[in-house]
């Protein structure tokens, strides 16, 4: 018979919620430093007339709960998506557009999304090393 004891288990279990608690408070944050290469590369890949597109281009979380936080990328910009998508049509205000796509957002997302996996990888070892887990 193989008789098996766990000593300091309860130890072992407040450790292991601690470790969730310092997890769900970085998540978030881990998420903001992982936004960051793409949102940069967004910028810097956007059309430039007078700074406002770009300057309006930012991060947010959209949603965080215990288990799951979201973070956007995103502007409030009216005429985003005629930069990214092109527009070829009269607007609401009578205006002609013939304005040719200006693709940005999903090359961004493409070329920096391994650094931004990286980013949020790196972001939760600290967490992790700061908690005493290698």
């Amino acid at each position: 018979m193989l008789e098996l004891k766990l000593e300091g288990d309860q130890e072992l279990l407040k450790a292991l919620d601690q470790l969730e608690k310092s997890i769900e408070n970085e998540l978030e944050a881990a998420l903001m430093v992982a936004a960051q290469p793409i949102m940069n590369q967004v910028k810097s890949d956007a059309p430039y007339l007078t700074g406002t597109y770009r300057r309006s281009i930012t991060t947010e979380t959209t949603e965080k709960r215990k288990d799951r936080a979201v973070v956007t990328i995103g502007t409030n910009v009216p005429y985003a998506a005629r930069l990214e998508y092109g527009y070829s049509d009269t607007d609401a205000l009578g205006r002609r557009y013939n304005q040719p796509p200006n693709p940005h957002w999903r090359p961004a997302i493409e070329s920096q999304k391994r650094n931004a996996r990286e980013e949020f990888a790196a972001a939760i070892r600290d967490v992790l090393r700061a908690q005493g887990v290698r």
